[in-house]
């Protein structure tokens, strides 16, 4: 085949010249056409018995000089309802906000750009920059054609600037879409251009995109407690308090301790809770309650509670600082978070003498005695504490043994040759001291409560100490016969020892 052989198609009234595509050197040839917009044909495309004509070009045999047969007598196409022709131009089916504002108050903010998708009927191709026009507040802006082509969906742009305020949300007219001179929106593949009126697609005060052209200063938008209180709604020592608080947009949070405190007000006292955590546009805060801290009525966290030191807070993509203060989103008061410090510090629970004397009840030299101090729950214990025993008119020191991790920690001492109390050992309220270690809550940094109160002892009586009388030092038993076998009439010879 040579040249451009024409398929004639009978359109409706007209005639259309299908021109050839493809197909020389095989059997089959194919005829295209691009429908115009005076195109239609309601009852199917037909194609005649003398529609294929070489229009000066040949279709011959494959590798022959033989002219083929061009009739397709047998082989006509009438009116097939599959393929009528009544070309539209594109025309929009729907509008939408395709941005979202940063900030949670649905409002723009300068720099942010808004992104507006306009949906057509079909593929259309653009040219040039096609224009959107957006009502913001009382004036209009252009957003500018940014991505599409070739698809149903075209995307347009506009970035805010100082003076845009709307706050209402933004608008888009019926008639908003247009072609600025050497610009245009044409059916894909044609020159038909779309039709560009949005209609009843068109856009009143979408209040989801709000507008404010001041410079997008990142605002505190929530504070919330992250722990709770228990059942009863107080914290006690050693319990975190952890409070969330959140920006309305990414910020830049400098990744150290000591650059960020929140300021609780419990009680009478300012506590400054700690930066322990960070993500993209929250802040978390801890603080852990002391034995002093008392608060009946709910922790406070004032407007100007949010402290930044050294490397300020900024905008993710900018240099503007955050605004810290929490405004409205201040606490009063909260009465789900209570605060009293010295629930949950152990306190002694009881006290007494876990060693047994003689029969007399006395305890002689190198005889040990064992102070067991029962607390009101579990306690963990570092170095050596020590319980004061008062043996007569002398202080001994009874050091720790075991316990730590348990309720009941035990204390032990040897008695000395000189200690002696005819009426009984005694221990003080004050008696227990830590000796540069530490008793605290288990598994946490409170420090018990070491006073013993009422468990205190006064003259033990079963528990006298007289550590100068004679005690025995050792038993032994004589020589034994040379059978080591002793018989009737031996006499067995016992040596006891005293001190």
């Amino acid at each position: 085949m040579t040249g451009t052989p024409q398929l004639a198609l009978w359109v409706g009234a007209q005639t259309r010249q299908a021109s050839y595509a493809s197909g020389t050197g095989t059997d089959t040839l194919v005829f295209r056409y691009v429908v115009v917009a005076s195109d239609e044909d309601t009852d199917g495309i037909s194609v005649g018995a003398s529609a294929l004509r070489l229009n000066s070009g040949t279709i011959r045999r494959s590798g022959t000089t033989q002219n083929a047969a061009l009739s397709l007598s047998g082989h006509t196409i009438t009116n097939p309802a599959a393929h009528k022709v009544n070309f539209q131009p594109a025309t929009v089916t729907g509008v939408a906000l395709a941005s979202t504002p940063v900030a949670a108050d649905s409002t723009y903010g300068r720099p942010e750009r808004i992104r507006v998708a306009v949906v057509f009927s079909g593929n259309v191709d653009v040219t040039g920059t096609p224009q959107l026009a957006l009502t913001i507040g009382t004036q209009t802006r252009q957003a500018g054609y940014a991505s599409g082509t070739g698809t149903d969906s075209l995307v347009f742009e506009y970035a805010v600037v100082a003076a845009d305020e709307d706050t209402d949300g933004i608008s888009v007219g019926a008639s908003a879409l247009s072609v600025p001179s050497g610009a245009t929106i044409r059916n894909a593949g044609t020159t038909v251009d779309a039709t560009l009126s949005l209609g009843s697609h068109a856009v009143t005060n979408a209040g989801a995109h709000k507008v404010n052209g001041a410079l997008i200063v990142p605002r505190i938008s929530a504070v919330t407690f992250l722990s709770g209180a228990g059942t009863d709604s107080t914290y006690a020592a050693g319990d975190n308090i952890d409070v969330r608080v959140q920006f309305d947009r990414p910020v830049v949070t400098p990744n150290f301790l000591g650059n960020m405190t929140l300021n609780l007000e419990i009680g009478d006292n300012v506590r400054a809770a700690g930066w322990y955590s960070k993500d993209a546009d929250d802040v978390f805060f801890r603080y852990t309650v002391t034995r002093a801290d008392m608060d009946a009525d709910g922790i406070s966290i004032p407007a100007n509670a949010f402290r930044n030191y050294a490397t300020p807070i900024t905008r993710v993509g900018g240099t503007e600082r955050a605004d810290l203060s929490l405004g409205a989103h201040a606490v009063s008061n909260a009465g789900a978070h209570k605060v009293d410090g010295l629930q949950g510090v152990p306190v002694v629970a009881g006290a007494g003498l876990a060693s047994v004397t003689g029969s007399d009840g006395t305890y002689g030299v190198g005889h040990r005695i064992e102070v067991w101090v029962k607390f009101s729950e579990a306690v963990d214990v570092v170095g050596t504490p020590q319980v004061a025993l008062g043996i007569g008119a002398a202080t001994r020191q009874a050091g720790y043994a075991v316990g730590t991790g348990t309720d009941s920690l035990t204390f032990r001492y040897t008695v000395a040759a000189t200690d002696a109390d005819a009426d009984g050992l005694s221990i003080g309220a004050s008696a227990l001291g830590l000796n540069g270690g530490t008793i605290n809550k288990a598994g946490a940094s409170v420090t018990a409560e070491l006073g013993l109160g009422s468990h205190a002892i006064a003259n033990a009586g079963a528990h006298k100490v007289a550590g100068d009388r004679p005690v025995v030092t050792g038993v032994s038993i004589g020589d034994a016969p040379t059978d080591s076998t002793f018989e009737l009439s031996d006499v067995v010879v016992v040596t006891v020892e005293f001190n």
